[in-house]
């Protein structure tokens, strides 16, 4: 179990009094209150560890309060794309969202970018360090002025890995002049660093373009190499560890307000409880996912992570000119123990 699914920093100014989903985590939570029905989207699959805990949570809650609280769950961007769940959740059309904390810059605060930057965060722990330390949560804290209440982070994400069509991945010289499937601009501009070839291609198309050519490498989670049978067009699987994430739970400021004490203060306590699940379900499935791959006949490839960690330097100056605000924020990062 990593470090911060024992330790998770609730951002309500409120203490949390328990770990795990007790019994009844809140005295009187099953009252007089009215009966309250949210609504949560967020962009994992149903079945992933993600979804199921979140599922697990929802059952916490309406079994707490007597039903009298209830989250109805839309898994899958359903309710939209990430970008158009942080804004729903931001005008009140939707309650709740769960995401990576990339999507801080859909509240308007650019340094949401850093989580973005491959080979910048050594594993989860330090990603989790990094955005509960007092810099980071001061920069958490900025997207609460687009309407919105922070309930918490530390829900693990899986790293992304290399997938590879035919050439194994096992140093950065070994990516030169590959097409790797397009991301978002740190992504892209590290890849540029290591003379490989950014090519746009659709998450529903890359399956097609991998066994049609169109692009050598895909860099994604293990889930999704899995989920979307990636296996079949890839030989290769380099664990590159290169980004890692974290996820954050976001609701509407006006309907936390809005809700009694007693809920509030539930869900305040509840959060621990959820990312510690959310975070032993990934730990589980990571080690499943991986043997799954391998079965499939993935030839798994380890690599020595510092050479690659050596292009970050290069990398900077870019990324600072195009998000000014993150300037002198990857230094520290980098310095953190």
């Amino acid at each position: 179990m990593t470090q911060h699914a024992w330790k998770l920093v609730v951002l309500l100014s409120v203490s949390l009094a328990v770990a795990g989903f007790p019994a009844r985590a809140t005295a009187g939570a099953a009252g007089s209150e009215k009966a309250v029905t949210l609504q949560l989207g967020h962009n994992s699959h149903a079945e992933s560890f993600t979804g199921k805990a979140l599922v697990n949570w929802a059952k916490h809650l309406a079994d707490t309060t007597g039903g009298k609280l209830k989250i109805d769950i839309f898994p899958q961007n359903q309710l939209g794309t990430n970008k158009e769940l942080s804004e729903q959740t931001a005008l009140g059309s939707l309650d709740i969202n769960v995401q990576g904390m990339n999507a801080l810059v859909d509240y308007k605060v650019e340094q949401g970018y850093l989580t973005k930057v491959p080979f910048l965060f050594r594993n989860t722990n330090h990603a989790y360090s990094w955005w509960t330390s007092p810099e980071g949560m001061a920069i958490v804290k900025k997207a609460e002025s687009q309407r919105v209440k922070v309930l918490g982070i530390g829900l693990n994400r899986m790293p992304r890995q290399f997938a590879s069509k035919s050439k194994p991945i096992g140093a950065p010289a070994d990516i030169k002049n590959l097409k790797v499937r397009a991301g978002d601009t740190a992504t892209n501009s590290a890849l540029k660093v290591l003379e490989a070839v950014p090519t746009n291609v659709a998450l529903n198309e890359m399956y097609t373009a991998m066994s049609q050519g169109v692009v050598d490498v895909i860099e994604l989670p293990l889930d999704y190499i899995h989920d979307y049978s990636i296996f079949e067009v890839a030989k290769h699987l380099t664990m590159s560890n290169h980004t890692f994430d974290v996820q954050w739970v976001v609701m509407n400021a006006k309907k936390f307000d809005s809700l009694p004490a007693t809920f509030q203060k539930l869900l305040a306590d509840s959060i621990e409880g959820l990312a510690k699940d959310n975070n032993a379900r990934q730990e589980a499935n990571f080690k499943d996912i991986l043997q799954k791959l391998k079965d499939k006949g993935m030839n798994v490839i380890s690599t020595d992570r510092s050479k690659w960690e050596a292009i970050v330097p290069k990398v900077i100056p870019t990324l600072e000119k195009t998000w000014p605000s993150t300037r002198g924020f990857y230094d520290k990062i980098l310095a953190m123990k």
